[in-house]
């Protein structure tokens, strides 16, 4: 990913917050924009709270300042091995899938990460997800040297545009799951601002 211009990144400061969903969260984060998360990932909030009990980290929001109105959040599970060889096998193909097993839990080391969803409001709250997302998968694989890659199964047109123009590839055609290699570069190298 290219980086964010310190401009931008300063708007996007001005604009909105940043932090991890907590339980009181998990509903709103199910009903945003008319129940986007459980259309389009069929995961609803029974299932995001049982995997946020097991995982603090695995929904990141954003809110509007000075409302507090919820603009977005992505969703990024650290997964096992086994998951990782499921999604591999073509037995896993979307994060409704996904078992507490699969998932690690808070603090935990992951064999990949398998990105669920990214979904923001408006142009400016998806692109500070982007980059919020980029950071955060930075600092995971700080701290995490052992991760191998990053899954996603796009499902929207725009979902298809993102995983093009951020190097994913389609690696088993009887799944719709994309993978990006973390060869640590990429990620590593680039500065956040």
């Amino acid at each position: 990913m290219k980086d964010i211009s310190p401009r931008a990144v300063r708007y996007f400061r001005r604009e909105y917050t940043e932090q991890y969903a907590d339980m009181d969260s998990i509903e709103e984060v199910c009903a945003l924009d008319g129940r986007v998360l459980e259309r389009t990932a069929h995961v609803n909030h029974a299932i995001l709270a049982e995997r946020h009990g097991l995982n603090s980290r695995v929904v990141k929001l954003i809110r509007r300042k000075p409302t507090r109105d919820l603009a977005g959040y992505y969703i990024l599970y650290p997964i096992g091995h086994e998951c990782q060889a499921l999604i591999e096998e073509g037995r896993i193909l979307k994060s409704s899938q996904l078992t507490t097993e699969h998932i690690c839990k808070t603090g935990a080391p992951a064999a990949s990460l398998y990105l669920s969803m990214v979904y923001g409001a408006a142009r400016a709250s998806q692109a500070f997800l982007i980059y919020l997302l980029y950071r955060d998968i930075r600092e995971m694989i700080g701290e995490n040297r052992s991760l191998r890659s990053i899954f996603v199964r796009p499902v929207t047109p725009a979902g298809f545009r993102a995983v093009e123009k951020h190097e994913f590839q389609r690696f088993r055609l009887d799944s719709g799951i994309y993978r990006r290699m973390i060869d640590s570069q990429p990620f590593i190298n680039e500065e956040s601002h």
